[in-house]
């Protein structure tokens, strides 16, 4: 009885273990895959070896020195490696590591982003498995340094998703604690953001994400934007939907002391062109004196129509809700 209780526990250790590499191969063509079909849509897509450990328990997928770019949005992402890590008895689970140091660009600046360490899990429902149900990024000891010359370091940044009302819609939250920014026409202070919001696409977020186009964004609500910088505050709240350009389109009432420097601050960040400043800044100014309060925003904003109006004066085109 013994010899073939033990003969069976072999048996099973050796066919666990020789599923393994058949899994190890199939994993290996779905990286291949992947990066194929980037490659097909005119992508950057390259890294100079990937390989699968983890036997016998873990498929651990290692690329090493990627280089990823989107020619059409300008964005590229290049990393000394990036790994993909799950567990044979919970595929559901994923493990992303990204390094100590890292580089994004965009079609205004470069970020050099490193940090203690950088993480995100990722599981997918357990209905339907393609569904990414829940989602947690954390970045701890992190600093992002920009060639225009600013930089923001900080305790943490955490991020989390889950699923909303149906399978279309996520909660989001965002949090960022200890954080300093330095090389911008404000002085070097403490901030602090945190943000709650709800997003539905247009169809679920799933495997297909990773492999054909993003879910977009149908309609967004922003419970509660907080940002913190000094004697700085922002507070944005409101609901908006996507056109059929994906601008946006709705009301935000938007909260702000010393709203001045906040300008300069977006400016100079590169999230608002440079160009587009002047405009937002004079109409700012006529609202915030009627106000009586010419250092404090309490306003709505409208996006119609493809444009952004602060009451009936529009000060530029309606941000966009795409997601490239």
């Amino acid at each position: 009885m013994l010899t073939r209780l033990l003969i069976a526990i072999c048996a099973a250790g050796v066919l666990w273990g020789g599923t393994w590499f058949w899994g190890q191969g199939s994993t290996k063509r779905d990286v291949t895959d992947w990066q194929a079909a980037r490659h097909a849509e005119g992508w950057q897509a390259d890294w100079a070896d990937h390989s699968v450990a983890g036997f016998p328990n873990r498929y651990d997928v290692t690329l090493t020195d990627v280089a990823l770019a989107d020619p059409q949005t300008g964005w590229a992402w290049r990393a000394p490696f990036f790994q993909v890590l799950r567990l044979r008895y919970r595929p559901n689970h994923l493990i992303l590591i990204w390094p100590e140091t890292q580089t994004l660009q965009n079609p205004h600046q470069t970020l050099t982003i490193t940090s203690e360490q950088f993480r995100a899990s990722l599981v997918y429902g357990s209905g339907d498995p393609a569904v990414i149900e829940r989602v947690t990024i954390v970045e701890n000891n992190v600093a992002v340094a920009s060639t225009t010359g600013w930089t923001v370091t900080g305790a943490e940044l955490r991020m989390a998703s889950r699923p909303g009302d149906d399978p279309k819609t996520v909660d989001l939250g965002l949090a960022g604690t200890g954080l300093r920014l330095t090389g911008l026409p404000i002085p070097d202070v403490g901030a602090a953001i945190n943000a709650d919001l709800t997003a539905t696409f247009d169809r679920p977020w799933d495997a297909r994400a990773l492999n054909d186009r993003r879910p977009q964004i149908d309609r967004l609500t922003i419970r509660n934007i907080n940002a913190r910088l000094g004697q700085l505050t922002l507070r944005i709240a409101g609901t908006l939907t996507a056109d059929p350009d994906g601008r946006a389109v709705g009301d935000v009432l938007v909260k702000a002391t010393n709203w001045r420097d906040i300008l300069d601050l977006a400016v100079a960040t590169g999230a608002l062109p440079e160009a587009v400043a002047p405009p937002i800044s004079t109409a700012l100014e006529a609202v915030s004196k009627l106000a009586g309060h010419p250092d404090t925003l309490d306003i709505p904003i409208s996006f119609q129509r493809g444009l952004t109006r602060v009451g009936p004066v529009p000060i530029g085109p309606a941000p966009s809700l795409r997601i490239p």
